[in-house]
């Protein structure tokens, strides 16, 4: 069980979380992103966000902050298609997931 004080770091009462500016617009220099399909404030979708696997990202540069439940998988397994994807993740290398998905996968 997690420390009190950490508790709110491990909890799912959230599945997503907005990308602060400094850290998108950093990343953004580097790739040049030409499609973000978690961006929340979007019109549609669970609110108020489209539902960005619904999306094509085939020759996108794609920058994805996926809502961090049990559908992370399918978020991930859609960068296959991009020609590039840089995911936002909370670092739980304890996951099925991030062995999965991510480690296999990765470079």
């Amino acid at each position: 069980m997690a420390q009190p004080r950490l508790a709110p770091l491990c909890s799912s009462v959230r599945t997503d979380w907005i990308t602060p500016h400094g850290i998108y617009a950093e990343l953004d220099k580097e790739f040049h992103f030409t499609l973000d399909p978690c961006r929340l404030g979007d019109d549609g979708g669970l609110f108020g966000r489209r539902d960005g696997l619904l999306l094509s990202w085939a020759g996108h540069r794609v920058f994805c902050n996926p809502p961090y439940g049990p559908a992370i998988h399918g978020w991930l397994r859609r960068a296959a298609e991009a020609d590039v994807a840089v995911y936002l993740l909370p670092a739980r290398t304890d996951t099925r997931w991030f062995h999965e998905d991510l480690l296999r996968r990765a470079s």
